[in-house]
């Protein structure tokens, strides 16, 4: 298709597309999204406890004799229990401007945990137990609270010499630590296979005071590791058995598999504890408060742990915002996720991250001032925005006007606190999955809206006394058919069960279900169309046979009066039945291909928003043109219109065109191509249109002017007139000015060196031999599939200036998927039995499973593959032994005749 103008376009100073030079048709007012997909979001139905019951001390006698032996065997049960330190501490924070309190977000306090300074000690002792001692001697009853000393008591000879008393210990965790001096390398052992600090108080005097002079001859640093620790990972599962371990990951299954938090204490759960380790304890399991305690501590540590991250990464931060209701508490929430470009500062390899930043719940009126102010609540949790500098780069988000108000509002922000330029006509990005489907909608509307008028004629006129009867006749209504078929066919058991029957008869071995339109599920109305199409054979044996089995369809009533009986047969699709079902597929199967180009938060997107917009646009024009879609051209000049009214929008955000160009692949070369040059404006004006625009030259300006904003803010810059990135951000591409490196290697420089280096660092067309060597390169092993974070990460030192840009605007999303995948793992968490956890512990569940997913393990399945590994290396040692013996006796039968 021509990439030319095809009427006169309003001339604009803005550089992005050739959107202004497509034909400019009425706008027809569409259906705006329905209202968000809420589904079930709550809360547990157990409620949260606020510190546990003591439990009754349980007495365990130990007969003592005359040679203080005692019994063989000593059942306990703790009784101390660690009360919670309250997590109500006063917020003392500087209000922020323009929020109300509950529009403020901020990361609250750690619960204390008390066992957490006893992890070691718990290594080598019991925790509390109290026992009674009864000396065979007739003495009186001693009752002691006190640990023991697991190692001492499980050593025969220790017990058999002084007695099993002797292992008992009364005192404090500094008299415990004391004691453990005795056996510090099994100490230090098991701290190392646990991962916990060694306590300077267990270590002995002598081994501390040599630790001490150690570090005193190294001058107090650790000499640099040569070796290649750290660049290969062995994956171990765990090797002891570990409260903590045990604890986190309970809560890693409560949280990624949406169960209750009660699992933790139910019996049969803990049985399945029990059985791997049948000495397991109460005290060995955590319990329900236990993993509430340790999701809101893990949920803070990850906030500061992203929050450093984002203050510390070298580009801006790009985000996604959308609003879902729970269905089962109508609680409101706001999602917001996160994305921005990791620098390795040992390797200075690029990675792409993406993070859930906060999931709040809402208070009043989904205005765009309301939230906007809560979406800068949470921007500041999380550090993006800070009292003097914002990291805030772009904002996508679905196309309603409240989220318009959003960004307005986020500009106004940036504007009362000084924080720099933030234009929300630039740096507000549309959700292009949103856009397309608001497309699909206009076409299936069409489509439905005719096709539910001829339905209904047809229903109406139809004679079940005439042969061979039906209200299809190729028309529209084939496509309406299908949605009533699925519906009719899916509506009982017996019915699925007919239809699943028929399916295995006509080959498909695992029946399938016909998925329903639905506007506000993305891509339903392609999965009905082509599951109907791979269902054909079945449906058509299901129709043919279904009024004998199951009557009727449907019944025409007037007056409370039946008039006529819809038989199954009156919708019988015939061959242009299914034609025009088929073409339905084909006209929506362009949308699908463009809203998969967008569904992906691993890898860049913004780069493909022209090219796959484009490409719809050019599929559904040449369907236009072909006879075999006749009867769809008015629905897909609605789905035409739908997207030129939101393409047209383009010209006013320039981060499309610059995502395009820093795609080695295209560059500016496309937009030549695509959307014409000078020569392509020449024959436009002699073509009659005036108003005919040299995209090519506009698209180059654009990127120049940006690459002077970045030159003139890079590291080393003596000027900054203008300052589109922080200019304290570090850079991965931070070098040493050429004056320092000389003056470091020839002690000082003269005048003339001073004023020469000074023209240098004023130069404001530096940047211009780096863009024109760029633009120039056409590197073989691009493809349109680069991993262009990867390509980047390679070229940064090459190309210095525009690597800063790309650190800004490749985490840019050209679509709101992430916040869509967050609410969808909402309703997985929110049902009616969990509907009292809470706003605060639902964010703190949904968060952590984000957090979590991407990082779990199956610990058998790696000692499964740990232990073939080693049976291997053991048959192949074997059978290496087998040939050295066999080579061993032909050796000395060899010797054997030589000797003759």
């Amino acid at each position: 298709m021509s990439k030319s103008v095809k009427a006169k376009a309003k001339p604009t100073t803005s550089v992005v597309t050739r959107a202004a030079a497509r034909k400019q048709p009425a706008v027809k007012k569409g259906k705006r999204r329905a209202s968000k997909d809420s589904s079930s979001d709550g809360s547990d139905d157990e409620e949260e406890q606020p510190r546990r019951k003591k439990k009754k001390t349980r007495v365990v006698t130990v007969e003592e004799s005359e040679d203080e032996e005692s019994v063989e065997e000593i059942e306990h049960e703790g009784s101390e229990e660690v009360e919670e330190v309250a997590d109500d501490a006063a917020e003392d924070q500087e209000d922020t401007v323009d929020l109300e309190l509950h529009q403020q977000s901020e990361i609250p306090e750690i619960r204390a945990v008390k066992k957490d300074s006893t992890r070691d000690i718990l290594l080598i002792f019991t925790d509390i137990v109290t026992v009674k001692f009864l000396p065979k001697t007739g003495e009186p009853a001693e009752v002691k609270k006190g640990r023991w000393c697991k190692v001492c008591k499980e050593s025969e000879k220790f017990v058999a010499r002084y007695g099993k008393r002797k292992c008992f210990h009364v005192g404090g965790n500094s008299s415990c630590r004391a004691h453990i001096r005795q056996h510090y390398e099994v100490y230090k052992t098991r701290c190392a296979a646990e991962k916990i600090p060694v306590h300077h108080w267990s270590i002995p005097r002598d081994v501390w005071r040599a630790m001490e002079k150690e570090k005193e001859e190294k001058g107090g640093k650790a000499k640099k590791n040569a070796s290649l620790d750290g660049v290969f990972e062995v994956m171990k599962g765990p090797q002891a058995f570990s409260r903590q371990e045990v604890l986190k990951n309970v809560a890693k299954l409560i949280a990624c598999d949406d169960q209750a938090l009660a699992l933790a204490d139910k019996a049969l759960f803990r049985n399945c504890l029990v059985s791997m380790r049948p000495k397991s304890t109460s005290k060995d399991l955590p319990s329900t408060y236990d993993v509430g305690v340790f999701l809101h501590n893990e949920f803070i540590e990850h906030l500061k742990i992203v929050r450093e991250s984002i203050t510390t990464a070298p580009g801006l931060i790009a985000t996604t915002d959308d609003a879902w209701t729970c269905e089962v508490t109508k609680e409101p929430f706001m999602g917001m996720t996160g994305h921005w470009i990791d620098v390795d500062q040992r390797t200075g390899a690029w990675t792409l991250r993406s993070e859930v930043l906060g999931f709040k719940t809402l208070s009043g009126a989904h205005s765009g001032e309301n939230l906007g102010r809560y979406f800068i609540g949470l921007c500041e949790r999380v550090g993006i925005i800070q009292p003097n500098l914002s990291k805030l780069f772009t904002i996508t988000l679905d196309n309603t006007s409240n989220n318009t108000g959003l960004c307005e509002t986020v500009e106004r922000f940036h504007q009362k606190r000084n924080l720099g330029p933030w234009k929300a006509s630039e740096n507000q990005l549309p959700c292009l999955e949103h856009v397309v489907q608001l497309a699909i909608v206009d076409v299936m509307g069409h489509i439905t809206k005719l096709a539910a008028i001829e339905t209904t004629t047809a229903i109406w006129e139809y004679d079940p006394d005439l042969s061979d009867n039906r209200i299809l006749n190729g028309s529209l209504d084939a496509v309406a058919a299908i949605r009533t078929l699925a519906i009719k066919m899916q509506a009982s058991g017996q019915r699925i069960e007919y239809f699943d029957k028929l399916q295995i008869q006509c080959g498909i071995s695992t029946p399938l279900k016909i998925p329903l339109h639905n506007n506000t599920r993305w891509g339903t109305a392609y999965m009905m169309m082509e599951r109907a199409v791979k269902l054909r054979a079945a449906i058509n044996l299901f129709v043919a046979s279904a009024d004998e089995l199951f009557g009727h369809i449907t019944t025409i009533r007037r007056e409370g009066k039946i008039v006529k009986n819809i038989p199954w047969s009156a919708f019988k699709l015939g061959e242009a039945d299914w034609n025009r079902v088929t073409d339905a597929k084909d006209i929506l199967a362009d949308s699908n291909r463009c809203l998969h180009y967008f569904s992906s938060d691993k890898r860049p997107t913004l780069w493909r928003a022209l090219p796959a917009i484009e490409e719809l646009q050019t599929a559904w024009e040449e369907k236009q043109k072909d006879p075999r879609f006749d009867i769809y051209q008015d629905a897909i000049q609605d789905g035409l219109d739908k997207l030129q009214k939101y393409y047209s929008k383009f010209d006013e955000k320039p981060n499309y065109v610059l995502a395009l160009v820093l795609h080695p692949y295209y560059k500016l070369e496309y937009i030549r191509m695509a959307w014409g040059g000078a020569k392509e404006q020449q024959e436009e004006i002699k073509a009659g249109n005036k108003n005919a625009r040299n995209w090519h030259a506009e698209a180059q300006d654009l990127v120049e002017a940006t690459m002077a904003r970045y030159w003139r803010t890079r590291p080393g810059a003596t000027t900054s007139t203008d300052t589109p990135v922080p200019t304290d951000t570090p850079s991965p591409t931070d070098t040493p000015l050429a004056s320092d490196r000389r003056q470091a290697q020839h002690g000082h420089l003269s005048d003339f060196d001073r004023w020469r280096e000074t023209l240098i660092a004023e130069d404001e067309t530096g940047w211009e031999e780096e863009l024109r060597s760029y633009l120039k390169t056409v590197p073989k092993e691009v493809t349109k599939d680069t991993d262009i974070i990867e390509w980047w990460s390679k070229n940064q030192h090459k190309y210095p200036t525009l690597a800063r840009i790309a650190l800004d605007i490749l985490p840019c999303q050209a679509s709101s998927v992430p916040c869509e995948r967050l609410f969808s793992g909402s309703k997985q968490t929110a049902t009616d039995r969990r509907a009292r956890l809470g706003a605060s512990r639902f964010e703190e569940l949904q968060i952590m499973k984000s957090a979590w997913r991407g990082t779990i393990v199956d610990f058998a399945d790696i000692n499964s593959w740990e232990v073939e590994i080693v049976k291997a290396d053991l048959d192949v040692y074997a059978a290496l032994l087998d040939e050295d013996v066999a080579l061993e006796a032909w050796d000395i039968g060899y010797d054997e005749v030589s000797s003759y």
